[in-house]
């Protein structure tokens, strides 16, 4: 091999690696960055339902423990109702535009939520909490699967899928060609919830905000909506 050629070859390594040491501590920090914001969000998620749930023996809850403002025992329960009225239609069916509701504040501190309960739930802490129905609780098997119909995704909860009400179409919401926030709770959690995490929709299809949602914990829960009847 000549000079000049084994000299190019030994420059082209150098540069190679000059190169890998200036990118590899980016690439170690953007990978660090990743892995601790992962652990974060699993610590918040499992602190967050541990401090939720209820202890319905001693009447007190697992809030009280904690520090926090106490609350009223569940053994003499004191709720605050609240009267709104439904300004949207992503309740419609249950709740229509104009439909008066009371929400009854801690309802959820002292009770279990229900399928087919409708929870007052805070999405946004810088918006009004919204109505949302209950479709999946604790225990409860869940998975997605494809509406070809609609292109768009169905919830399949304990082998039936989910519908607004009997003998109507499946609720659909997604587009099936896009995973959903959902699909990775349900690959996370093996299509089985924990304790402490629901699966909350609209009653419109196709679920716009629905899309956008996964398993949502009971500490977001304000209280239980129910229907003023006229």
């Amino acid at each position: 091999m000549k000079k000049a050629d084994r000299q190019k070859i030994d420059s082209q390594k150098k540069n190679s690696q000059n190169k890998y040491r200036t990118t590899r501590p980016w690439n170690t920090v953007v990978f660090t960055t990743l892995v601790l914001a992962g652990g974060l969000c699993s610590y918040f998620y499992l602190h967050r339902t541990q401090r939720s749930q209820p202890n319905f023996e001693s009447g007190t809850t697992a809030i009280d423990a904690g520090g926090k403002s106490p609350v009223n025992s569940c053994m003499n329960p004191q709720y605050e109702t609240e009267h709104r009225e439904m300004k949207d239609g992503t309740m419609k069916g249950l709740i229509n535009p104009g439909d008066k509701y009371t929400v009854t504040q801690g309802w959820y501190m002292c009770n279990p939520v229900h399928r087919g309960d409708i929870v007052d739930y805070v999405y946004n802490y810088n918006l009004p909490a919204v109505p949302r129905l209950v479709h999946a609780v604790p225990g409860d098997s869940f998975r997605l699967v494809k509406n070809p119909k609609r292109k768009a995704w169905n919830l399949q909860v304990n082998g039936h899928l989910a519908t607004q009400a009997q003998g109507a179409e499946p609720h659909y919401f997604g587009n099936q060609d896009v995973p959903t926030v959902l699909s990775l709770f349900e690959k996370s959690m093996k299509g089985v919830l924990p304790a402490s995490s629901f699966i909350i929709f609209t009653t419109v299809s196709p679920g716009r905000f629905d899309s956008e949602m996964g398993v949502v914990n009971s500490g977001d829960f304000r209280g239980k909506v129910e229907l003023l009847r006229k």
